[in-house]
């Protein structure tokens, strides 16, 4: 029987192996007239490769959306805390610098992301001189990263779907392979060809690590450099 196809391997492994079993397919004058079967495998890999490229874009998008998001909070707290510094004249025991900063500026700014924006919101609900004159830029940006952070929470159920659609093809492309040996089997039995002759339409792991470790500039079936 071929190999478990599984969602684990790669699509360029899962295209190998199609590719494979449909040249095998075509180099023998007892299969010719299978290659049908197999005809659709090659779309269904590629379905899911524009499936996985578009949501990799997204999940790229919603990362980067985040850092940006965050760096520019970060930005606007240090401007905050400067200016802050300066007005309670570096007292850092001041009530004014507490009720903002429990931690160095840098500090506050280094932590979890949720965290930093729980922080801010609840900067917004007070009062004081200095928050005023940054408010606008403050509120513009916890706003900013309180959105890239919902979007990449939501990134969970499209990751899942990711995944879904992976183990589909795995099974799709495992499920007519077993169908495909099964034929080749009966096959087979019935021309009195060996037993083992159904296996040959399937890449074995070892077959494929041979064949992906040979050089373009060497001829496989001699081990010599190839011509031309």
């Amino acid at each position: 029987m071929p190999r478990m196809i599984t969602q684990k391997h790669s699509l360029e492994t899962m295209e190998d192996e199609v590719q494979f079993t449909t040249a095998a397919l075509t180099a023998d004058e007892n299969t010719q007239d299978l290659i049908p079967i197999v005809s659709g495998w090659l779309p269904l890999i590629d379905q899911e490769r524009t499936l996985e490229r578009t949501l990799k874009q997204t999940f790229a998008n919603v990362d980067a959306t985040r850092v940006l998001a965050n760096e520019y909070l970060d930005y606007a707290c240090t401007e905050f805390g400067i200016d802050l510094e300066a007005s309670v004249k570096k007292d850092k025991t001041s009530s004014r610098w507490t009720m903002f900063f429990k931690m160095a500026v840098s500090l506050f700014c280094r932590q979890p992301l949720v965290l930093q924006i729980s922080a801010v919101l609840g900067w917004l609900a007070a009062t004081d001189p200095t928050l005023e004159q940054h408010r606008d830029r403050l509120t513009k940006r916890v706003n900013a990263a309180q959105t890239a952070l919902t979007n990449t929470n939501a990134l969970a159920s499209q990751r899942a779907q990711l995944w879904n659609a992976r183990q589909q093809l795995a099974d799709d492309l495992t499920g007519g392979r077993d169908a495909l040996w099964s034929t080749l089997a009966a096959r087979a039995r019935e021309r009195g060809l060996p037993r083992t002759w159904p296996d040959l339409f399937f890449q074995t792991e070892s077959r494929a690590k041979v064949s992906s470790s040979v050089p373009a500039s060497v001829d496989p079936a001699t081990d010599a450099p190839a011509a031309g």
